[in-house]
């Protein structure tokens, strides 16, 4: 399911954009920006996502000061209402604390 939705959005862009977008970011990377990101973020993986690997985003949360963690079975889960549910619970929680 989620690899139909990259083939449309390759399929609706053009060609010439994407080369000059690859071209442009092909040297980025977050790894030294993450410890320097202090708005609270939550992290949200799925199990059986082999893609973005868990240790990765394990790393991820890691460097960052304010970074949560939550593990999900699917990727279709990471894109569920239980995550909106989730995250609105964070923001929430955040807005209590300050």
């Amino acid at each position: 399911e989620q690899i139909k939705k990259y083939e449309g959005t390759i399929d609706a862009a053009e060609p010439a954009r994407l080369k000059a977008n690859a071209f442009a970011i092909k040297d980025y990377s977050l790894w030294g920006k993450l410890e320097k990101i202090k708005a609270p973020v939550l992290i949200v993986g799925a199990e059986m996502d082999t893609h973005h690997g868990f240790e990765i985003l394990k790393k991820m949360v890691s460097m960052m000061p304010d970074a949560n963690f939550t593990l999900m079975k699917s990727n279709k889960e990471t894109h569920s209402e239980k995550v909106a549910d989730l995250m609105l619970s964070q923001i929430e929680n955040q807005i209590k604390s300050s």
